[in-house]
């Protein structure tokens, strides 16, 4: 991230995941019942050819205050039972189920007194200095000063200009397993440096969710018609990764990302990757 983004900004997107798993921490704690969980995070070499960057990597989360250790092929297998070139073990991680962790937002604001609207397609969204209006697919309208954008690439449709280009993803769920057989993966979230990456965590059923195979395919019946081949797929790289496990695919699925275009030039924008940015007059994303 440092070669990248440089030293300053990247410190900064390091500050910032740690406080936003504080923030997520409290959040949940509040909320109760979203499946949050503190857990480590093992960022592995998929080649040797990837150690020089990923120990540069590590050696900068250092410099910064990020609690991170080093591991090398013995210590991999030690604790995870696959072998690595190396990895970065971080001990501050977290997961949530972002699904029940939105429901239960959307039900506190409803018992404050807000308006929630589900199933309700915007067809129209016109704004001015002073406020936006939206207008609705069953025809009600909605006045406000400001409006945030937050359906990931849906949202792209209401920018002036192309920033993003959809990518897809796949995933799959197992059937669940047995919790001495998952150790130490139930406190851990794994990922890789090759790109597209594979990732694997477990789920609080003691299922093991496996994730990646991105495509650049972006018609949603084109995708959806190579899940099982890419379901197979990464089935087949857990069970080498894990053979100890008795992995039974219960649930496969392909979703759209949204890959940005021009990174760097949302940071310099934003001065933080992720922080939130005005499109439009009154409009946020």
């Amino acid at each position: 991230m440092v070669r990248r983004y440089g030293e300053a900004r990247a410190a900064l997107a390091y500050r910032a995941c740690v406080g936003a798993i504080e923030q997520l921490a409290e959040r949940a704690g509040a909320l109760g019942d979203v499946a949050f969980r503190p857990c480590r995070s093992l960022y592995w070499a998929s080649h040797r050819r990837h150690v020089r960057d990923l120990r540069a990597e590590f050696e900068a989360r250092g410099r910064h205050g990020i609690d991170v250790e080093w591991c090398g092929p013995e210590d991999i297998e030690a604790m995870y039972g696959f072998r690595a070139p190396a990895a970065i073990l971080s001990h501050r991680a977290a997961q949530v189920d972002p699904y029940r962790m939105a429901q239960r937002l959307l039900l506190r604001l409803h018992r404050g007194g807000a308006t929630v609207h589900d199933h309700e397609e915007v067809a129209e969204l016109h704004a001015t200095s002073r406020r936006v209006v939206l207008r609705t697919v069953s025809g009600f309208q909605v006045r406000a000063r400001h409006v945030v954008i937050a359906c990931g690439y849906e949202g792209q449709r209401w920018l002036r200009r192309r920033v993003a280009r959809n990518r897809s993803s796949y995933a799959l769920v197992s059937d669940p397993l047995p919790v001495a057989l998952l150790r130490p993966l139930a406190s851990s979230l794994l990922w890789e440096t090759a790109r597209p990456y594979l990732y694997l965590r477990t789920t609080p059923d003691h299922r093991l969710l496996v994730g990646g195979e991105d495509d650049a395919i972006d018609v949603p019946a084109r995708r959806d018609a190579r899940v099982m081949a890419k379901a197979d797929r990464l089935l087949q790289r857990a069970r080498k990764l894990f053979p100890q496990l008795p992995l039974q695919p219960a649930f496969a699925s392909g979703r759209h990302l949204r890959r940005d275009k021009g990174w760097t030039a949302v940071v310099r924008c934003a001065s933080a990757m992720g922080a939130a940015r005005a499109v439009r007059d009154g409009l946020w994303r």
